[in-house]
């Protein structure tokens, strides 16, 4: 990997590149009708990709941190392998600080990652391309006090949480949360 700075150290860049080999990897298979248990096979599975990141401060006030992520999974045939695991993801978040109002601190977050699928038993199971947005603030006051609010989900996006078996549960819908800390 290689990892820079920029704008006299406010601003860390990485770049890593990754390769990683499995031999006999323990996959889900299906269920055996008999016994009732679940069985696995065994796949040599490799993978390789690069991820970007960039963290730090575009002013004394605006914090910035996104990250890319690209994968290629194949199996020893070169086929995909493992297609329930995202190929591509985002992440991006943000804070701005302002001096203005000390102790208030106000942020943006967003999640994305391509489509994902699964081949189960009862047919294909498809999850769409999606983005996850996230909203906070806080304000901290007297030197031991802070109040903090989050929105999670803010478009109410509709997404299943995980394609790894072949059953899943939806994500939770737009959800808000408050909080009231005290430091001793």
């Amino acid at each position: 990997g290689l990892r820079s700075e920029f704008f006299e150290r406010r601003v860390l860049t990485t770049l890593a590149l990754f390769r990683a080999v499995q031999d006999n990897y323990a996959e889900y298979a299906g269920v055996d009708a008999d016994s009732g248990l679940s069985y696995y096979r065994g796949v040599d599975v490799e993978s390789q990709g690069f991820e970007l990141e960039a963290s730090g401060r575009i002013t004394e006030e605006w914090h910035l941190l996104a990250g890319y992520t690209d994968l290629d999974l194949e199996d020893r045939n070169g086929d995909d392998a493992r297609t329930f695991i995202p190929r591509r993801t985002v992440n991006l978040t943000t804070r701005y600080a302002p001096q203005a109002l000390p102790g208030l601190q106000l942020g943006l977050a967003v999640k994305w990652q391509d489509e994902i699928h699964l081949d189960a038993a009862a047919g294909e199971i498809r999850q769409d391309a999606r983005d996850v947005w996230t909203m906070f603030a806080s304000y901290a006051f007297a030197d031991r006090y802070e109040i903090s609010v989050q929105a999670d989900n803010l478009t109410d996006e509709k997404y299943l949480t995980s394609l790894y078996w072949d059953q899943s549960f939806y994500a939770p819908p737009r959800n808000y949360t408050a909080s009231f800390r005290v430091d001793f």
